[in-house]
Formats: structure tokens, sequence, C-alpha cells
């Protein structure tokens, strides 16, 4: 079990917090807004009205001793970069922070945060990989343009193998697993490994570099 904090409980602070505590974790909730601390207090283990840019309001709530930190209070830039600021300073070993903009994004990282994720953003490149790519399983943000992308294979990788289709070689994308039509999941599989058909391959890399998997189906979806 685990501590968290989350810091500002709009919409996405709200389910962040109720599903953290679902998986059984421990979960200190602070916003300046008492009705929607009232709210969430019976369903969270700790939860308090106060200024969440306050170093001593954060502190009297025990949020230095959490693992993690999320400022979920993207839409208000000035209040998620003070907060941000302040649970660095007072010690808080992980800080997640919710940005509104690339722009937003940018100034939290400068102010400390470990981490900014940008739901809109994240979403919607999500989105643009489902629509654009034929059989996108999952896409998955990582940091930047990186991003994990589980696709069923192209029809040319059928019968080849890792090394023949040197895709990291060729491409810089990385195939970090495969998943069979079997439920068999096989992980960093070696050179040797060869797809099969409706193969699952989960790969590493950026928004360019999966366009070269987008061709592949196009010219899959053509040849139908």
């Amino acid at each position: 079990m685990r501590q968290f904090a989350v810091v500002g409980v709009g919409r996405f602070g709200e389910s962040l917090a109720l599903t953290l505590m679902n998986l059984g974790h421990e979960v200190i909730v602070i916003d300046k807004n008492e009705d929607i601390i009232n709210k969430i207090a019976p369903y969270v283990t700790y939860a308090v009205s106060g200024d969440i840019t306050n170093t001593d309001v954060l502190k009297d709530v025990g949020i230095h001793n959490v693992s993690s930190a999320i400022v979920s209070m993207g839409n208000d830039l000035e209040a998620s970069v003070l907060a941000t600021l302040t649970l660095k300073e007072i010690g808080v070993e992980t800080v997640i922070a919710k940005a509104k903009s690339v722009l937003h994004s940018t100034i939290l990282k400068k102010v400390g945060a470990d981490e900014v994720i940008i739901p809109e953003y994240d979403m919607g490149r999500k989105l643009a990989h489902n629509l654009a790519t034929e059989n996108v399983v999952e896409f998955y943000n990582i940091e930047g343009d990186y991003a994990i992308l589980e696709i069923v294979i192209p029809k040319s990788w059928i019968g080849n193998s890792i090394a023949k289709l040197d895709v990291r070689a060729k491409y810089g994308i990385n195939i970090l697993g495969v998943a069979r039509l079997s439920g068999e999941f096989i992980g960093n599989p070696e050179p040797s490994f060869v797809f099969e058909e409706k193969d699952k391959v989960v790969l590493f890399g950026t928004d360019s570099e999966f366009k070269v998997i987008q061709e592949l189906k196009d010219k899959d979806a053509k040849t139908k």
C-alpha cells in the first residue's frame, strides 16, 4: 500500500483519488473548495479544505510524507505552478502535474514537476493513431513524442523473423513484446522470433517512426 496526495479536485482529480482508493492505497485530498472536500471526504483516507499553495497547510496534512503527489487542477495555471513548486520545496519525492497546454507543461517541468500529463493532448494523439492506423489496439503516451503502440502486425510481417524484418535498424522502432491469439505474451522476443497471423506487437517509438507502420497497414488495406 502506498500513500498518494491529490491536490485540486475537479473531475480528473476526483476520478484519480477514488480509483487509487479502490486499488487499496491511501489518498490525501486537498482543495480550497469546502463543498468539494465534504463530498469526497467519506471516500478517501483524509480530505482537507485549504490553500494548496501554502507550505504550512500542506505540511499540516502530511503531504510531505507521501510517495507521490498529483497536482490535478490544470485549468488554473498559476495555482498549479505554485502548488508544484511548493510540493517540491517541502520534499515530496515525486510530483506529477496536470497541464492544459504544451507551454503550461514546459513551465511545470521548469519549476520541478517530475512528470507532466496533458489529458486532452494525450487523448487526441491516441484517437489520431486509432483513426489513422488500422487495427490499433492501444496507444500510450510516454514523454514528448515517445509512445507505446500496440497493434495487429502488418501482413508483410507474417512468417518473418524479427532479425529479418530488422525494424529497429530500418525505422528506429523497438519491439517490446508480442501477444499471441492464444493469450500468450512474449516479452522482449529473440531476433529469431517468427511472427504469426493475428499477432499483436507492442512497439516503442515516436509519432514519426510509427508512420512507417501506418504505411504498411495502408498497403494491407489496399490489398484486401
